[in-house]
């Protein structure tokens, strides 16, 4: 694997930092960190609070050269690198992402949340709706920063009967992890008071609860499959599931706090820019919300392989959701 961790010398790209070195990582692993500083920029801003302790004088190249060492010591079956660009963030990063061939982003984030972060042009923003690779956005508080501890103990794992999160399933599955880690599978299902607009009697209310309540057997078992074919790489004991009913956004924003995540897991269709922005993505908004840790897996899934899976949500079906007739 090929992890691109994008590091700016502060206290959050520091928590991106801890991360990494709390992944159990497949053997063999290349990391690479790297810094990119606009041009005329040798510093980590003065604000920075690097964790090797770099003063205002001391280049950002120097820091980074640093923390490379200390990075490799505590991943010593990994090879860690690091590499000091200058340009604009968000574009260098990428392109350099896209040359090197990374198979995942790491990087952390301001927290800034909604309307603000998007006017304000984050570069984790910027980086998560443009990369066609996955990302993990690591959040943090800043006043109560936890070096080297930053642990996934708590791992949400969103499912949507799409390709898209098998998708995340794979990747989630190709990691390592800890076994004092928890697991939480989770799907959402139309709310059922959604598919009672407008009907045309009671009877046909009647058959919509009744095709509400198959359609979470439907997700409950599949759940169940995803539950156990999970529990064949991580163990038994650790995987629990749970449907909930509305929209997804807000479904799994309380989800995640209701359960302390401290990572969700979730697919995404790999809509880029103002295409995406306009549709309003779940995982886009499951990222800027979210109080813990996101990992948006994207660019796994090839064009024209989703098929008629793509949109994946369990719904009622519209020909007998919206259906307006007197039913005898």
């Amino acid at each position: 694997m090929k992890v691109i961790a994008a590091i700016d010398g502060s206290v959050y790209s520091q928590a991106a930092v801890d991360a990494l070195s709390g992944i159990q990582w497949p053997p063999g692993t290349e990391i690479k960190l790297l810094t990119v500083l606009r041009p005329g920029e040798s510093n980590f801003p003065a604000s920075s609070k690097s964790p090797s302790e770099i003063t205002g004088t001391q280049s950002a190249a120097k820091a980074l050269a640093l923390m490379t060492v200390r990075l490799q010591q505590l991943l010593v079956e990994c090879k860690i690198s690091s590499e000091f660009l200058q340009g604009e963030p968000k574009g260098q990063i990428l392109e350099y992402c896209k040359q090197w061939g990374a198979e995942l982003i790491v990087m952390g984030t301001r927290g800034n949340k909604g309307l603000d972060l998007i006017l304000l042009g984050s570069i984790s923003q910027g980086v998560l709706m443009q990369s066609q690779c996955p990302v993990l956005v690591v959040k943090s508080d800043p006043n109560h920063a936890t070096h080297a501890t930053n642990k996934f103990k708590n791992v949400l794992v969103t499912t949507d009967n799409s390709p898209y999160s098998d998708a995340a399933l794979t990747w989630l599955k190709s990691l390592v992890w800890p076994e004092d880690t928890n697991f939480r599978l989770t799907t959402v299902v139309q709310r059922m008071s959604d598919s009672l607009l407008d009907l045309g009697s009671a009877a046909l209310a009647e058959r919509v609860v009744h095709e509400h309540d198959g359609m979470k057997e439907v997700a409950r078992k599949q759940l169940e499959l995803v539950k156990a074919d999970l529990e064949s790489k991580v163990g038994s004991g650790r995987v629990s599931i749970d449907i909930g009913e509305g929209d997804p956004r807000e479904v799994i924003l309380q989800m995640a706090q209701s359960w302390s995540a401290d990572l969700v897991v979730m697919g995404s269709h790999g809509r880029t820019g103002l295409k995406k922005l306009l549709l309003g993505s779940v995982s886009q908004a499951v990222a800027i919300h979210c109080p813990c840790s996101v990992a948006i897996v994207k660019g796994v899934v090839q064009p024209g392989q989703a098929g008629i899976r793509e949109t994946g949500r369990f719904q009622v079906p519209k020909d007998l959701a919206k259906k307006k007739i007197i039913d005898t």
